[in-house]
């Protein structure tokens, strides 16, 4: 407590005689006791650089109005504390006193780049908790300064190029700049040639610098960097800070590459580094919320992937703090492909109740409402021809119709249709066949160069034939089939 209060009241005193130019406040014997005070409380004032400065501050300016530019006990005592300053903070010290100190040799190359490391440092703390982006460039060229010395020993060496590549990663979050990220990219990689003690922190950096990269340039190469450099860092440690990094890279690369004989490594190293991110978490709901959609882009190449995208989709719709909604969604086009690929009676039954909540859950306004309902009619269609459950291809009908009132396309159309179908060969109901037909011929209309509408109409005209006898349907049905084949 007595500590600060002293030095408070020598930083007045040195206030009051600059600003007010009040000479009794440094030259009265109160503001030496002050400061002989301060430095018999500390015990190692050359460590202690706050003391250093505001006490060889006061005999400073002490000396500046009553040395006449000889030497005294004033400039000697200054001379004691300021050197210490001068070492950490040169920035603090005087002019005259900083050429004196470089004169005298008690700054040294590497005094130099620490001190530039340290005031770098503090201004991108500051930055960090004021936002102020003067600051942070301050930080880039102090710290730009003090990572390319020559003067330091390699671990103090180490400790400035990461200090440096932070401020410069931060800035092209900040700007997108893709020189910005040419300068950090080509340091990096400067950096970990020179093969580093501990290359992880420099390994990360990379990895994020190479994705953030590609989503400014849309470059293929850096994520292929990305993700080269990422299964190196996995390789090499368990830090889950580290890993996040390379799961973001993978979980995009596998957006943008999900047609590549690699996705299925490259899915299992994004699984990998997300594995130990607590579920739940700010981090783990973005991280995942880009591998699930990179594993989605993959399933045609590896349909296995299907299952942990499913899972994902399943964590994130209740994950708080997710787009559950949207995690549902994608939940439903998951499970329809494994349906169509498995043929698995449990992730039918999941799509109709999810197919029921989509529906619900867009208004009859938006054109997706009826997208979604028609995606239901579709479930409850197939799950009818799969159980035979005819209350689900009576609902599969109604809202087939309700689709159709509403927004009236051929592909709605041609659904609602093959379950009129469906129905007809179940009753025997002459007006579900007749309907079908008459559905049918408006896809035509609408499409007719489009095989799959001839192709149903052809199929609905032979049902016609064979319930009736009438050639004329036969002839129709024949003459569909061949210029569906012609297209």
């Amino acid at each position: 407590m007595r500590r600060e209060q002293l030095i408070n009241a020598i930083s007045q005193r040195i206030a009051r005689y600059t600003n007010e130019g009040d000479r009794q406040s440094i030259l009265s014997p109160a503001a030496v006791r002050e400061a002989e005070e301060l430095l018999a409380l500390t015990p190692d004032a050359a460590g202690d650089i706050d003391v250093c400065y505001f006490v060889g501050g006061l005999y400073w300016c002490r000396w500046g109005e009553q040395g006449n530019g000889q030497d005294s006990p004033d400039f000697r005592r200054t001379i004691d504390l300021m050197v210490h300053v001068h070492r950490e903070r040169p920035e603090l010290v005087p002019r005259m006193l900083a050429d004196l100190f470089d004169k005298g040799g008690a700054t040294t190359g590497a005094l130099r780049a620490g001190a530039a490391s340290n005031e770098g440092k503090r201004l991108f703390e500051e930055h960090q908790r004021t936002g102020d982006r003067p600051t942070l460039d301050e930080a880039v060229a102090t710290l730009r300064k003090a990572a390319h010395s020559a003067d330091t020993d390699p671990e103090r060496r180490l400790h400035n190029a990461m200090a440096f590549a932070l401020a410069l990663h931060r800035t092209f979050q900040l700007d997108g700049d893709p020189r910005v990220a040419g300068e950090l990219v080509s340091w990096l990689r400067g950096v970990l040639a020179g093969k580093p003690s501990d290359p992880t922190g420099f390994q990360g950096l990379l990895v994020s610098t190479l994705t953030y990269r590609f989503a400014a340039t849309s470059d293929p190469k850096d994520l292929d960097d990305a993700v080269a450099e990422g299964e190196r860092l996995f390789a090499a440690t368990d830090e889950a800070h580290l890993r996040s990094t390379v799961c973001m890279a993978t979980g995009l690369w596998l957006q943008h590459n999900g047609n590549s004989e690699r996705v299925a490594e490259v899915a299992e190293l994004a699984l990998a580094c997300l594995a130990p991110s607590p579920v739940g978490s700010e981090d783990r709901i973005v991280q995942a919320s880009t591998v699930v959609t990179g594993l989605m882009a993959a399933i045609d190449r590896e349909p296995a992937l299907v299952t942990p995208a499913i899972d994902l989709y399943r964590e994130l719709s209740t994950s708080a703090g997710a787009d559950s909604a949207n995690a549902r969604r994608g939940l439903l086009i998951a499970l329809r492909h494994r349906y169509q690929a498995r043929a698995l009676p449990a992730d039918l039954d999941e799509c109709v109740d999810l197919g029921r909540w989509a529906v619900a859950a867009v208004p009859a306004t938006d054109p997706a409402h009826w997208s979604e309902a028609d995606a239901l009619s579709t479930d409850l269609g197939t799950r009818f021809r799969a159980t035979d459950r005819r209350e689900d291809l009576d609902e599969a009908i109604a809202l087939g119709r309700q689709v159709v009132a509403a927004a009236p396309e051929g592909s709605y159309i041609n659904n609602l249709a093959a379950w009129l179908a469906d129905r007809y060969q179940v009753t025997d109901d002459p007006a579900d066949l007749e309907e079908a037909v008459e559905l049918l011929r408006r896809a035509v209309a609408a499409a007719p160069a489009s095989a799959g509408p001839l192709r149903n109409l052809a199929t609905a005209l032979e049902l016609r034939h064979r319930r009736t006898g009438e050639f004329a349907a036969l002839d129709e049905a024949q003459a569909l089939y061949r210029r569906a084949a012609s297209l």
